[in-house]
């Protein structure tokens, strides 16, 4: 159900926007009401574009578009399964189809982000997500502990680190980055990711933000868009944001690149500027898989009573 990217031009000009699914399958149906037979169904990534005015009715947000009527939402347990795609199209492609350790699924990712949630000239050092020197570091730590910390994701580093020193500067602002999201989750004593944490759940994705002081007022519920302020990055211990971005499907929770739900113009200039690969990525004389940031695998979030690790130390 996908539309060619050449009719957006004219939906702007209409006064009308482009939404993707975020939350699928996404029914199709000939009015706004759950009551009607869904003629279509919609899945992850196909976009639609919609008529300016949404409708209101069952506990539902709706948006007619060519086809028909879609959800966007639900009004009294915030849930969303379509978000609007910016007017910039090069805004509008996230990274190329991943396949999921089944190696049977493939997924055609949107893009989620809009905007980075640190901002670039303020990201000093950064660790990327996947087979990186440092969790290979932390699987040859004697302390169990230390070993055991990226356990819950097969041993890889399965988010993306935004690091500020601090020094001689203000702490950095941290923004959700998102065109629409529901925040999930707020601790402001937080184990996993001290000091602090926020969640935000955009469809079947769920991102956190970790390692994240001075929160804002922010409740369950909550909607946020692209500028909304979740907090500043710890520069008592942490002096980095964790950006965490995961996907549950047929009950199963999966770990992803968050370059992978980033659009080029966000992900290539980050990419540009700590570009020295040979410093981020493990590799030695019998391990040389994934040496480049986009080039990193899908990782099972733990479950169950051992965690099945993959990567250079888990032979």
């Amino acid at each position: 159900m996908s539309l060619p990217y050449s009719s957006v031009g004219a939906s702007v000009h209409e006064a009308k926007s482009v939404y993707v699914v975020v939350d699928p399958p996404l029914s199709i149906r000939s009015t706004y009401s759950v009551g009607v037979r869904a003629s279509e169904m919609l899945q992850l990534n196909d976009r639609i574009i919609v008529e300016p005015k949404p409708v209101t009715a069952g506990g539902y947000v709706w948006r007619r578009h060519e086809a028909g009527w879609s959800i966007e939402g639900k009004v009294t347990k915030p849930e969303i399964y379509l978000i609007p795609l910016s007017d910039n199209p090069g805004l509008q492609h996230a990274g190329p189809p991943i396949t999921l350790p089944d190696a049977a699924t493939t997924l055609d990712l949107p893009p989620l982000f809009v905007a980075l949630p640190v901002p670039l000239a303020e990201t000093t050092w950064l660790h990327y997500f996947g087979n990186t020197r440092f969790a290979a570091h932390l699987r040859q730590q004697a302390n169990e502990r230390r070993r055991a910390s990226y356990n819950y994701c097969q041993g890889l580093h399965g988010g993306l680190d935004f690091g500020n020193t601090g020094r001689n500067q203000p702490p950095s602002v941290v923004r959700a980055g998102l065109p629409n999201g529901i925040v999930s989750e707020v601790s402001p004593n937080s184990n996993a990711y001290r000091p602090g944490t926020v969640r935000i759940r955009v469809g079947i994705f769920t991102v956190t933000y970790g390692h994240i002081t001075n929160l804002r007022h922010l409740t369950v519920g909550q909607q946020v868009r692209p500028d909304t302020f979740l907090g500043e990055i710890d520069l008592k211990e942490q002096f980095h944001l964790h950006l965490e971005v995961r996907v549950r499907l047929d009950k199963r929770d999966y770990i992803l690149n968050p370059l992978n739900v980033m659009p080029p113009p966000l992900r290539g200039p980050l990419i540009d500027k700590f570009s020295a690969f040979d410093q981020h990525f493990y590799r030695d004389q019998t391990w040389q898989q994934w040496q480049t940031p986009l080039d990193q695998p899908v990782l099972k979030a733990w479950v169950g009573s051992q965690p099945e690790l993959i990567g250079p130390f888990a032979r």
